[in-house]
């Protein structure tokens, strides 16, 4: 496709005028007519309708117009990409593994302003992403590394670092017998129904919940299933079961029907990591790495 009939069409779709489109291209109106009839054979599309009383651009040609912005402003930045000599040409390309089922807190966004200002130049892209689509990009080598609750026992291809932890908390009915208690015993919690996470979310955030009842002894009593942490909220005060969250992520939200409890064990809690292929030889990662305080013989350098 010609880019320059691209440009063409777009101020001509602006001006509904061949002759002010002309002008504004520094044109004769002849050659715009040409380029015009040209996109549209190579679309087989009708952009326009010349009549009597002037041109009209068409549905379908309204429809192309943003695309065809949208594409001239792609080539557009490609072009100043290409001819920025201070350009980094290796990018870091970081997944947010289920923002939406509790690492969307401030300690998440404290540790990226962080990441921002000690790598100023770097080329940074963030993707948010479920756990599994994360994983299934980190293989692809599609993204460099993933931001995860949880994150062990992914694989021997891929490596795992916890960055910081975070309590969890039960999240209850604020009418439930258990909300009077300060503290919530893991005892007393599994003898409700939970509200779980979303067995198509494959968070492994859960994982440390179930590993707990299993520790115990405990069945778990299945309420209902939460794809995103405000879905369990709306459960819980709903008083289909009981749940649970990270504390981070707790402090910034609000249900007037639920009440937070800690829990008991100081061992129940979320470990926030980063996710890396083990034979990975990005520079920019290993820089990344080395930064939270771990080796850069971490990777395949």
């Amino acid at each position: 496709m010609n880019i320059r009939y691209l440009q063409y069409f777009v101020v001509l779709a602006e001006e509904q005028h061949y002759q002010r489109a002309a002008e504004r291209l520094g044109i004769e109106q002849s050659p715009l007519s040409r380029a015009i009839k040209a996109l549209e054979a190579e679309l087989r599309v009708k952009l326009f309708h010349r009549t009597s009383k002037g041109t009209r651009i068409t549905p379908v040609g309204t429809a192309f117009v943003d695309d065809a912005r949208r594409i001239l402003s792609a080539v557009d930045q490609g072009w100043r990409t290409l001819k920025n000599q201070d350009v980094f040409t290796e990018p870091l390309r970081i997944s947010l593994a289920d923002t939406t089922l509790g690492l969307a807190n401030a300690r998440l966004s404290d540790w990226l302003a962080q990441v921002r200002e000690a790598f100023p130049d770097t080329d940074l892209r963030l993707t948010e992403q479920s756990y599994s689509e994360a994983l299934r990009d980190l293989r692809a080598g599609q993204s460099d590394a993933a931001i995860v609750q949880g994150g062990q026992n992914n694989g021997a291809d891929l490596v795992s670092h916890p960055l910081w932890q975070d309590p969890l908390v039960a999240v209850l009915p604020r009418t439930h017998e258990l909300a009077d208690q300060a503290v919530i015993r893991l005892e007393d919690f599994i003898r409700y129904p939970l509200i779980d996470c979303s067995p198509a979310s494959e968070a492994a955030s859960s994982w440390v919940v179930h590993e707990h009842f299993a520790r115990l002894g405990g069945e778990l009593i299945n309420g209902e299933y939460a794809s995103t942490v405000l879905g369990m909220m709306a459960l819980v005060g709903a008083g289909f079961g009981l749940g649970f969250a990270s504390q981070l992520q707790m402090q910034v939200l609000q249900y007037p029907d639920v009440v937070v409890r800690p829990f008991d064990d100081a061992e129940l809690v979320f470990t926030t990591s980063v996710v890396y292929r083990a034979d990975v030889t990005s520079s920019a990662l290993a820089e990344l790495l080395a930064w939270c305080g771990y080796p850069e013989q971490s990777l395949s350098v």
